[in-house]
């Protein structure tokens, strides 16, 4: 520790991108911190009477009144103080160092001309032959689960994944995917797919579903291959031209390459590296089609901002230049003859103590949480992008429906190209862990336009 103290005028700022689990060891709780932009290599682990301190670290408050500040309940300097080193070393903090070492990993991911799979071995197997076993399961699982809409309430209380009869929900349009497809849905008008991008242990259902119509469909030219980022995004969205690998194969960015998008678009290519909403859709396209389609893959940010306010992004919001530009980009491709498939991996609600409510759920709430995702997958399948956008803004995201951007940024897009999208609603499911008060829902739908 320096004898002159000259750090404690230092004014701290902890890096945007952290995420923050509470976990429990030997009885005590802790805080598990993680850098979503994956600088800081490894997590740390925090107690929670160190949370309040943390708070501080907001780059307004110097070290000196920090320590003012928690001094009378028990911090010590040097305990600060090493907390100070540790976050900076680790790369936790916002400093030159840290940016520096950002711009690098961006410069060598962009000269990189593969995206490698990041969640093999993980998530799912990493042989070829193992995987084909393990989606053989997944369908088969997905049949055999048979849940009726009058077993619903009995099953709230439940852990694990359960889901709707969408075909007596919506006898018009929806349709149960232990009946095939939905009665709206025929095979050849389908040109888009929405998906879960949970976990295959938790979604099997409805990615079995998804498996399932995609083996009955040819391969298109291209996959227009959306989904969320989970990772602290300076713009609103990125695109990557790489060629996507996956177990056996390989998805080709090659269009991506060939057409003349400017560079900013691919500012900050990295956050696909590890992002799973996009990598988890790949196992299921390698097996329905193998590596015969291109793929367009991009990662699209938040609106919280314009949900806050509860207005929808000002014409001068960069939202609107990627509008355009992908309004532009599909138009070519459609004009030119490409078999263009849209294909969305995005959840819906994340509820419940363990992302931070203050009140555990009750089978009312889920029930509830049930009726509004059915009524927002409603709108983005049938309705326009202002009814989408304020179902969300109605209640300030209250679900906070993890695929919102990406569904309402393409209904944009096509509301911009003078058409709409419409589909069927195959599943929708929830996953709930009452232990952990965490509940996640998704859904299945065709797309097609």
């Amino acid at each position: 520790m320096s004898d002159d103290k000259v750090y404690l005028s230092y004014c701290p700022r902890l890096a945007s991108s952290l995420s923050l689990h509470p976990l429990e060891i030997e009885g005590k709780p802790y805080f598990h911190i993680t850098d979503l932009r994956h600088i800081a290599s490894s997590p740390l682990i925090v107690p929670q009477p160190l949370m309040g301190v943390l708070s501080r670290f907001d780059g307004l408050h110097s070290l000196e009144e920090i320590l003012k500040e928690f001094f009378p309940y028990g911090l010590e300097e040097r305990v600060l103080f090493q907390l100070f080193v540790d976050l900076e070393r680790m790369m936790f903090l916002e400093t030159a160092s840290r940016e520096q070492r950002w711009n690098a990993l961006k410069l060598e991911y962009r000269q990189s001309a593969e995206r490698p799979v990041s969640h093999a071995g993980a998530v799912y197997p990493e042989s070829e032959g193992e995987l084909a076993s393990f989606l053989d399961n997944l369908r088969k699982r997905s049949k055999e689960v048979v849940v009726q809409s009058q077993d619903w309430e009995s099953r709230l209380t439940d852990n694990g994944s359960y889901g709707l009869d969408v075909a007596a929900k919506f006898p018009s349009r929806g349709g149960s995917p232990h009946r095939g497809f939905a009665p709206q849905t025929e095979v050849g008008t389908v040109r888009g797919v929405i998906s879960p991008h949970i976990d295959y242990r938790r979604g099997y259902a409805s990615y079995g579903v998804v498996s399932e119509m995609l083996r009955k469909l040819p391969s298109p030219d291209l996959i227009l291959l959306v989904g969320t980022c989970h990772s602290a995004m300076d713009g609103f969205a990125v695109l990557s031209d790489k060629d996507y690998l996956f177990p056996g194969g390989n998805l080709s960015g090659r269009i991506v390459r060939e057409y003349n998008f400017p560079e900013w678009v691919f500012a900050e290519e990295i956050l696909h590296a590890k992002e799973h909403s996009l990598e988890l859709q790949l196992p299921l396209i390698g097996d329905a089609w193998n590596s015969q389609p291109c793929i367009c893959p991009l990662l699209v940010g938040s609106l919280h901002e314009s949900i806050f306010e509860k207005t929808e992004p000002a014409s001068s919001h960069p939202f609107y230049d990627w509008v355009k530009l992908l309004a532009e980009f599909i138009d070519g491709l459609e004009n030119s003859g490409v078999n263009l498939f849209l294909y969305l991996g995005v959840d819906l609600a994340h509820m419940g103590r363990h992302f931070g409510d203050t009140q555990s759920l009750q089978p009312k709430d889920r029930k509830f949480i049930a009726e509004e995702d059915l009524e927002f997958l409603q709108l983005v399948l049938h309705g326009s992008a202002s009814e989408v956008f304020k179902h969300v803004a109605r209640d300030g995201d209250r679900r906070r429906i993890c695929g919102f951007s990406s569904l309402y940024f393409m209904k944009k897009v096509f509301e911009q190209r003078g058409c709409q999208f419409g589909g069927d609603i195959l599943d929708y499911r929830q996953s709930y862990d009452a232990g952990e008060d965490c509940l996640v829902t998704f859904a299945a739908s065709s797309l097609s336009w």
